[in-house]
């Protein structure tokens, strides 16, 4: 049941079976369905029993509840009529968590692994701004005279051949007389 979307209330009360269940039921009826949630989400079949049962709901029908049956490591039971039924969290629900904040691939939508210190990673589509963040180590040659950065990608006041407003003049020598506010580069 892992990653499976499910849906939750806090507004159910205890509900009951009205008829019994065997282990090869794909339905239940219940007494009521005052505050469930929108399907999918989790039962609990005869909670506090021997035989309690964590189920998957998948649809609601009148009284009628489609389930997929023994979800969270737990088996197809037998279930009595008058049996409790309890919507609630089960061990999954809060595994899901914690393997979600261990992840560092295959979330939030990723195919790979997330952006990290570790990897080597292309970014794409992304929009820097540069009052909130800081970049280091840029290579001047690549980053600031590459013919791809245009003066209209560029914040106000600084065009692709300068940084803060200085001039940036590629060369393989040293200026022979650099003149104030010029800043050098050495990219060899």
């Amino acid at each position: 049941m892992v990653n499976d979307v499910r849906n939750y209330s806090s507004t159910t009360r205890e509900m009951f079976l009205l008829g019994a269940a065997d282990t090869a039921a794909t339905s239940i009826s219940l007494d009521s369905l005052q505050g469930l949630p929108t399907a999918p989400f989790t039962l609990i079949l005869s909670a506090g029993l021997t035989a309690e049962e964590v189920v998957l709901a998948t649809a609601i029908s009148g009284s009628n509840v489609t389930i997929v049956r023994a979800q969270g490591g737990t088996t197809a039971k037998s279930h009595t009529a008058g049996a409790p039924v309890l919507h609630g969290l089960f061990g999954g629900d809060l595994q899901e968590f914690q393997d979600h904040a261990q992840a560092t691939t295959g979330v939030h939508g990723t195919t790979g692994a997330l952006v990290d210190v570790g990897s080597n990673q292309v970014l794409t589509n992304k929009t820097i701004v540069g009052a909130d963040n800081t970049v280091t180590d840029l290579d001047g040659a690549t980053a600031l005279l590459d013919a791809s950065v245009t003066n209209a990608k560029l914040a106000a006041g600084i065009d692709a051949d300068t940084v803060s407003g200085h001039k940036i003049t590629p060369s393989a020598t040293a200026p022979g007389g650099p003149a104030v506010n010029d800043i050098w580069i050495d990219i060899s």
